[in-house]
């Protein structure tokens, strides 16, 4: 073979190398566009992945996402729930393909003046389409069996939608709608109304079952903590029950707000006791390790007033006795015997002048 002739094979040879690498690069790209895009959701996610057979996972959501989106040349989709009593429009959840600064809030809420098309499917419209310019919602689509509007936008200008896109977004919409709402029924019939953590049932679930309100399998857990308000009673006799809600509320926000820090999960066992559910993950070993944190905890909860909670400045606070026990393996007899445990040791507890924990 003459150099000419070389010349060009290695030419062709590189290129297709060139090829190769750029179909590579393109397919990566593409890969990483499907799980990117920015997704709001609040700590209840789960909510929107069940129901349906809609979807199972929030990567598997924001690649489906991204697929509706970039098919109907969108890149925004929210779920929102309409109060038609008040005309106001809740955030459920945002997604965006291109940036995190065009996403809605979880729980804002706003009045559907803002909008022509929200403003149409308060009014009674199924669907209303009005390109609207700017910050707004190209197309809304109403399921009035549930309240729940799905919007659609593209944020750069007014997108007209032909009958057949409305006729494919509308099954998307309408599943997406139904599957929030599946899962949303699950949480609040396993969540306590009073104080949203989970409820005494969704305790029992976990523990005989090891799986959660969704009947996802749950991580092992290490250990059983109950935490009893001490002298509740008495705030209710003196200072009523609309008072005592207020604190239990209160409480319930501090023994989630610390225990989600190590993984647990809180659940309100009954009246002013409430029992959390220690991983195997949460990066304790120990019993002791576990009181010497929540500690920290009681420490809190004592050092705060009724300003707190809503109460009265002049209100001292409450306090609460706890009880820790470790679950010797993972059979259900051994959780259900920590359970036990655990609760006994808050009666200890109280037995040994209450404030305090007992392992």
């Amino acid at each position: 073979m003459n150099e000419r002739k070389e010349g060009l094979l290695e030419e062709v040879l590189s290129q297709e190398g060139l090829l190769r690498n750029f179909e590579k690069t393109i397919r990566e790209e593409l890969k990483n566009k499907l799980t990117a895009g920015f997704l709001n959701l609040d700590e209840n996610e789960k909510r929107f992945l069940i129901g349906s057979g809609f979807i199972q996972s929030k990567e598997e959501l924001k690649k489906r996402l991204f697929k509706v989106a970039i098919s109907f040349g969108v890149n925004k989709i929210e779920l929102y729930r309409m109060y038609p009593d008040t005309g106001k429009f809740e955030v459920l959840f945002s997604y965006s393909t291109d940036s995190e600064d065009m996403l809605s809030k979880v729980g804002d809420v706003f009045d559907a003046k803002e909008n022509i098309n929200f403003e149409n499917v308060l009014n009674g419209e199924h669907m209303s389409q009005v390109g609207v310019d700017g910050v707004g919602i190209d197309i809304a689509f109403r399921f009035s069996n549930n309240n729940v509007v799905i919007g659609l936008d593209n944020v750069n200008c007014a997108r007209e939608f032909t009958e057949i896109e409305k006729m494919l977004i509308q099954p998307f919409a309408s599943e997406l709608a139904l599957a929030y709402d599946a899962g949303n029924l699950l949480f609040k019939n396993s969540s306590d109304s009073l104080t949203k953590v989970l409820n005494r049932g969704a305790f029992d679930k976990r523990i005989e079952n090891g799986v959660g309100i969704f009947g996802q399998p749950m991580p092992d857990p290490l250990g059983i903590v109950f935490f009893d308000i001490d002298h509740f009673k008495q705030v209710n006799d003196v200072r009523g029950h609309e008072a005592g809600d207020k604190i239990l509320i209160g409480v319930s926000r501090v023994l989630h707000d610390y225990l989600s820090k190590v993984d647990g999960e809180l659940y309100r066992y009954g009246g002013e006791e409430f029992v959390a559910v220690i991983p195997q993950d949460s990066g304790f070993e120990t019993a002791q390790q576990i009181k010497s944190y929540l500690e920290e905890i009681r420490q809190y909860v004592c050092s705060l007033r009724g300003d707190f909670y809503g109460i009265g400045e002049e209100f001292d606070g409450v306090s609460f006795s706890s009880g820790v026990s470790l679950i010797k393996d993972q059979s259900t007899e051994a959780r259900i015997q920590a359970v036990r445990d655990a609760d006994y040791l808050v009666y200890d507890a109280k037995n040994s002048g209450r404030n305090c924990i007992k392992i």
